[in-house]
């Protein structure tokens, strides 16, 4: 099922390649258009001498997304990325990372009859870049996700709507998603488990711990363990990947220059799977900026969403009396305020 339906998507982007081709005597380097803005932003706080207390804090996050886009009479090729990386350090504490992001999307499209609608080729990749971790506290870490653990990619073919400036409606009754994890996370978690998040780079250096070099049998028990209890991202233990087929909607709003210096931009990413249209896979983010000139901004980025198969533990009481543990799915929520520096390269 999955080869044919990639054969099918090969043969659809070859017939826009086809259409394009008949513009081709009309190209020229004004039908490229390219953006590039990469970013710091920081917070922070010290203290010496302070009767009431505090603790040191230090705060970044790097940023750096663009574009690189052509268009003529018939066809509209565009490509984008978003790279987001931050972290969070408190004085005697090893840093933690408080956001981690890697996407990528590209669209080719065809403009139809009515200028107001094209027929669009999506294709969308989402992952991070290092191990993200449920921090229990300031040494003790469990290990959630890594690069490509989970990597989402997805590929469809449907319509969009232009008809509103800054505004673009996507929608697809044929999308194809494949769930990535990576063997190494796995190996990776059984480790993890078995130092119960407190791993030997926690240890002083004298500790024989940081030297230790677990074996297969050590390990066994952890391995077995999670075979039966883990669950995460729709995979089961040691699973590499999953496919789903089903309807894709996609809203992008984009206006860097909403109200002089205040710029916003939002996009929302809704997937089901034809086989459980009750647990749909929904993602919302907003970018708010607040410009004081063409380097400094304050910046405001939140982030709502839902899916069915990422699961947190949390603690009940069964209906003996006892307390157990169970993973459920949750309505996540990040956000993130800060002033930040930035340059845009364009043409």
């Amino acid at each position: 099922m999955k080869k044919t339906i990639v054969f099918l998507f090969f043969i659809l982007l070859s017939v826009f390649v086809v259409n394009a081709q008949g513009d081709d005597s009309n190209a020229n380097p004004k039908n490229w258009r390219y953006n590039l803005k990469p970013g710091l932003n920081y917070s922070g706080s010290s203290f010496r001498d302070w009767f009431d207390g505090g603790n040191q804090l230090v705060s970044m996050k790097f940023n750096s997304e663009g574009f690189v886009n052509y268009q003529n009479e018939r066809v509209i090729w565009k490509n984008s990325f978003l790279l987001d990386h931050g972290f969070t350090k408190k004085r005697h504490q090893k840093a933690q990372i408080n956001v981690d992001k890697l996407d990528f999307t590209s669209s080719l499209s065809l403009i139809g009859k009515r200028e107001d609608f094209m027929y669009t080729l999506l294709f969308s990749l989402k992952s991070q870049f290092t191990e993200g971790y449920n921090y229990l506290s300031s040494t003790q870490w469990l290990l959630q996700s890594s690069f490509f653990a989970p990597g989402y990619i997805k590929v469809d073919l449907g319509i969009d709507y232009i008809g509103v400036e800054n505004l673009n409606i996507h929608l697809s009754p044929l999308s194809e998603k494949t769930t990535i994890v990576r063997e190494a996370f796995y190996d990776k978690k059984v480790v993890n488990e078995f130092w119960g998040g407190y791993e030997p780079s926690f240890y002083p250096e004298e500790e024989p711990q940081s030297e230790y070099e677990l074996t297969e049998e050590e390990l066994l028990p952890f391995e077995t363990q999670l075979e039966t209890t883990y669950e995460g991202y729709g995979l089961a233990w040691r699973e590499n990947s999953k496919f789903e087929v089903g309807p894709n909607f996609r809203v992008l709003y984009e206006n860097p220059e909403l109200y002089k210096f205040f710029g916003v931009k939002s996009r929302l990413d809704a997937f089901v799977s034809y086989t459980e249209l009750s647990k749909p896979d929904i993602d919302w983010e907003t970018w708010l900026t607040i410009n004081f000139n063409d380097y400094v901004a304050f910046n405001i980025n939140f982030q709502l969403k839902y899916d069915y198969d990422v699961k947190f533990q949390e603690n009940y009481i069964d209906e003996n009396g006892m307390q157990a543990v169970r993973n459920v799915s949750k309505l996540q929520f990040r956000n993130f305020l800060g002033f930040g520096v930035s340059y845009t390269f364009n043409k």
